[in-house]
């Protein structure tokens, strides 16, 4: 009973995962072998736990003579165990417990990609101790001097285990170290080659990344993650046409998958392609989901680029409502309304609420400071706000920043302090050349001549974009 409560369970929790494999993909022929033979390997890792694995790859095909030998093992050790049953109990309640328990994870409905796995041990290996230690206990009872000996065994066993389980934990130091290591003893498979490339991308080696996420398509076409991730790290790689080729098959495998839809559509909108990525927004925007906001955000980006500005800003206005609590997505409208005229009241509105959730947020009290020490629109300057805003971002910044420097020397200007404006410019202009900041040093010597001429700067160009530095 528990061990049909266990598969149960096991099965619908792992189906609503979606680790549950189609049988199409392993027949139940295949399905069958390897279960039988993961109960012999189960037993031998058991005693002789060597060369473990984090994963074990199901094995390409399996002999049919093995298998039938692996069968009639089980039936003549079974048959041996239930004959032992009222002198010996433990060898039939140890052994059942041990093919009872492991059911649920053999592999009749394939649960993942591995043949098996340390991991599902740790309940059935109760059943064969039962059975070893009881079995030792009986064989020991009436020979004293044997009870020496098999303690000295004992002792030496745990040594060796011990030494052993050290040389084992050492391999867990880092993902990279622990999967290849189970490339060492398990050989190449689609799993661990998946693995591997997604931690050389973490580690920004985009080289070997890319060989091993080739290598996990190339042993399994079919296998969704890693050819999308195959295909973001080229993207991110600048390889874009051959992302798109690799995002474009995972939609024919998973025609609903909302992470591809809008990762496809990123990499057609940098090919130039705005109608076809836009379209791809609006497929994967039809999920609900936490990562809708992103979505509808980037969807409005692709509308503003093809002239309906309007349209795209309400699109962005709404993911803006809908992110979670944080300064980005009030950061990143922002940015986007500031590239429009008529919009600078709106955008302050949005950075005062980046302000709010992150107070010491460098790029939120300098965007908002400059917003209200430069803006056009009379009705949104604050200068002395934005003199507060830009001592807090500077401060902040340690000080040293040429971009904090300027903004802050823009807000005293606005606050009819131009003599202080004029000596904070002129640091900002040094710490600008000094970075080699070329472009940023044009700009800052422009506004110093205004500071110098005992006038505030207001940004009145800004409608072909935005100055150096700001959201």
């Amino acid at each position: 009973m528990l061990v049909a409560a266990s598969a149960a369970v096991t099965f619908m929790i792992q189906r609503q995962s979606g680790a549950v494999m189609a049988t199409a993909n392993i027949g139940l022929p295949e399905r069958s072998g390897n279960a039988l033979l993961s109960y012999w390997c189960y037993i031998g890792m058991t005693f002789w736990p060597a060369a473990l694995s984090p994963f074990y790859p199901l094995p390409a095909a399996v002999n049919p003579v093995t298998v039938c030998a692996a069968a009639a093992g089980l039936a003549v050790v079974t048959v041996l165990a239930l004959r032992q049953k009222r002198e010996r109990p433990y060898l039939a309640v140890g052994w059942l417990w041990y093919l009872g328990t492991l059911v649920p994870v053999l592999g009749l409905v394939q649960v993942g990609m591995q043949g098996h796995a340390d991991r599902y041990t740790y309940v059935p290996i109760i059943g064969l101790l039962v059975a070893a230690v009881w079995g030792v206990g009986d064989l020991l009872a009436a020979r004293r001097r044997a009870q020496g000996v098999a303690a000295a065994g004992a002792v030496l066993a745990l040594v060796a285990l011990g030494v052993a389980t050290a040389r084992q934990v050492a391999l867990w130091k880092d993902t990279r170290m622990l999967f290849t290591h189970a490339r060492r003893v398990t050989g190449e498979s689609v799993v661990v080659e998946q693995v591997l490339g997604s931690v050389f991308e973490a580690d920004t080696q985009r080289v070997e990344a890319i060989r091993h996420l080739r290598r996990a398509v190339e042993l399994d076409s079919n296998y969704v993650r890693s050819r999308y991730n195959l295909g973001l790290v080229l993207a991110r790689d600048g390889q874009i046409d051959e992302a798109v080729r690799q995002f474009r098959r995972v939609l024919e495998l998973q025609p609903m998958n909302s992470d591809v839809l809008f990762d496809l559509g990123l990499a057609v909108q940098r090919q130039g392609r705005l109608a076809e990525a836009e379209t791809l927004y609006r497929r994967a925007a039809r999920s609900p989901g936490d990562k809708q906001a992103r979505v509808l955000r980037q969807l409005g980006i692709a509308v503003v680029f093809q002239g309906r500005v309007e349209e795209g800003l309400d699109l962005m206005r709404q993911a803006a409502a809908m992110a979670p609590d944080g300064p980005g997505p009030h950061l990143l409208f922002a940015g986007a309304l500031l590239v429009f005229p008529g919009h600078d009241a709106e955008a302050a509105e949005h950075l005062r609420l980046a302000v709010r959730h992150a107070p010491v947020s460098v790029e939120a009290l300098n965007g908002l400071a400059w917003l209200l020490a430069t803006s056009p629109d009379p009705a949104v300057r604050r200068a002395e706000e934005a003199v507060q805003l830009a001592e807090r971002a500077v401060q902040a910044g340690g000080g040293r920043d040429p971009h904090l420097l300027d903004t802050q020397a823009a807000a005293q200007a606005a606050a009819g302090r131009t003599g202080v404006a004029v000596a904070t410019a002129r640091r900002a202009l040094e710490l600008a050349e000094r970075a080699g900041a070329d472009t940023l040093a044009v700009a800052i010597r422009g506004r110093l001549a205004s500071y110098e001429r005992g006038r505030a700067w207001v940004d009145s160009a800004r409608a072909g974009g935005t100055p150096p530095g700001r959201p």
